[in-house]
């Protein structure tokens, strides 16, 4: 599974890409990203942007060609991005997102690989023009942040004021129902850690934090990764827009990968009401297993046997999601369900089936 760099090895960042596509492709083509590791692209320059031809492998069919249109400013941001691509999309499909992610990770790498200062000399003068007025917009940028850092910097980092606050991000698990199948969401939240070490109420993150809100001093620099896997995931609110999401359905590799990085940040909680208690990722999946139980006649039918599926002991809670998940309050952890190959409405169609014992 591939992990992904830190943000000052980027080109650009990958969250960037969301916009461009739809939320079905994001999604498909991130999950396709983490398990491909031998994409072959090419990056030239043209006009006052780059062209990216590469062939981008799934699974066991041949690779697709993947043919890109993008331009990056100098300070690191994606200013305009179009794929095509051989497979039978044919456009903005996963396969682009998956070469996306890729060059938005490794750009640097394959700027240095054909020797940018050449290019870079045989620019033309509008070339040059070009890339000078995009300079001064991106400093002009710089300036705007500083003085927006300035006006919220009140201390250093990990270090507060007698009787000040300092506030976290919560990855927060809860239930839902999605038709008559009980799943987990996910949602970010922020709170403020007290003195005795408790939280107070979280409140839900609205919109992404800018690049100098506080709160980000609180954090490692892994949960900017955690922010663009909920980009990955598919919104709790069906109609809601592309880009990122504070509540996200737990679907997919995309997923299973976001709960183990929320794991590690300490902050990956259950949320009941006003309970919240601290949750740990669980590598090892816990099995599930089944027996049956006698149900007695009634007046509408006679007496049978109903198949009880258990993973865990009597306190385990089971989320239908796919991949299955589980949570184990009492013992502060969460993973994946080993359902021996068995689908999550497979799982639901079993927990409702009764047998007739005639």
């Amino acid at each position: 599974m591939r992990v992904s760099s830190v943000a000052s090895e980027q080109w650009f960042p990958p969250s960037q890409l969301a916009f461009y596509f739809d939320s079905n492709a994001w999604a498909k083509g991130t999950a396709l990203y983490l398990q491909t590791d031998d994409i072959v692209a090419d990056l030239t320059p043209e006009g006052d942007g780059w062209k990216l031809v590469a062939q981008v492998p799934e699974h066991q069919a041949l690779p697709f060609t993947v043919t890109a249109h993008l331009r990056v400013s100098d300070g690191g941001n994606l200013q305009a991005w179009r794929s095509t691509c051989s497979c039978a999309v044919g456009r903005m499909c996963k396969h682009g997102a998956t070469l996306g992610i890729h060059v938005a990770m490794q750009g640097h790498a394959m700027l240095d690989a054909q020797g940018t200062a050449d290019v870079t000399e045989e620019l033309s003068e509008q070339q040059v023009l070009q890339r000078q007025e995009r300079a001064l917009q991106q400093a002009e940028y710089q300036v705007r942040d500083w003085l927006g850092r300035l006006e919220t910097a009140d201390v250093a980092q990990n270090f507060s004021l007698p009787g000040s606050s300092v506030e976290h991000f919560l990855y927060c698990m809860t239930t839902a129902v999605l038709g008559n199948r009980p799943v987990f969401h996910l949602t970010i939240k922020r709170a403020i850690l007290k003195r005795d070490n408790e939280w107070g109420k979280p409140k839900k993150v609205t919109s992404e934090p800018l690049a100098h809100d506080p709160i980000w001093r609180t954090c490692m620099v892994s949960e900017r990764g955690i922010f663009d896997l909920f980009k990955a995931c598919p919104a709790t609110n069906s109609f809601g827009s592309y880009g990122f999401h504070s509540a996200i359905k737990l679907q997919g590799l995309a997923a299973e990968l976001l709960l183990q990085k929320c794991s590690e940040t300490g902050r990956l909680m259950w949320e009941d009401g006003k309970l919240l208690k601290p949750l740990r990722w669980l590598a090892e999946p816990l099995n599930m297993t089944g027996t049956w139980q006698a149900v007695p006649a009634q007046e509408a039918s006679p007496a049978g046997w109903k198949l009880q599926m258990q993973a865990g002991d009597g306190g385990v809670i089971h989320g239908l999601n796919e991949p299955p998940i589980f949570v184990d309050v009492e013992q502060g952890t969460c993973g994946l369900i080993d359902t021996q190959g068995l689908s999550a409405e497979s799982l639901l169609l079993l927990l409702r089936s009764n047998f007739n014992s005639s």
